[in-house]
């Protein structure tokens, strides 16, 4: 069973279902409460490297999605992901959202995701944070791919609502 403790659930309803929340006036109660839930279920997911690797905190500013490049034969170019991720920290990115859409997370094996993950935290890790996208149709899924993305290092991750197929 996963408890939630007081102050998380302070915190899920003052933000997803709080009085001035802009989600409130858009989303139907239900959807709103789901959503709550959900983050509630994906905060209590344990970090399993929790001592070894401190969570970066993810800081307003410049927090960029990134793109996955990919060889002419549709392979991840993970020399061309090195560089792109060196760069960013060289120009004073903020944050660095890896695996979201614009990072083909639906077109990738889970051992390819794996890597690019490892590569990113390695690249990244204690400088800025990494947040990994790892929002799908399938909660259940979802949930697997925020504790993957934990237990490989990840600061955050960035979830989107559960939508209808």
């Amino acid at each position: 069973m996963i408890r939630i403790s007081k102050m998380h659930r302070s915190r899920l309803h003052n933000t997803v279902l709080g009085n001035r929340s802009p989600l409130k006036e858009t989303m139907h109660p239900v959807l709103l409460q789901l959503s709550a839930i959900f983050i509630a279920l994906v905060l209590a997911i344990p970090h399993a490297n929790a001592a070894a690797t401190p969570l970066v905190k993810v800081k307003p500013g410049s927090v960029v999605a990134l793109v996955t490049p990919m060889t002419k034969t549709n392979a991840i170019d993970y020399n061309a992901l090195d560089k792109l991720l060196e760069w960013h920290l060289a120009q004073g990115t903020d944050g660095a959202v890896i695996l979201g859409t614009t990072g083909e997370s639906t077109t990738i094996s889970m051992d390819e995701r794996t890597e690019i993950i490892k590569m990113s935290v390695k690249a990244l890790k204690g400088k800025i944070p990494v947040i990994v996208g790892t929002g799908t149709i399938d909660p259940n899924k979802v949930i697997e791919l925020t504790q993957h993305a934990k237990d490989n290092g990840a600061d955050a991750s960035l979830i989107i609502t559960p939508y209808y197929g």
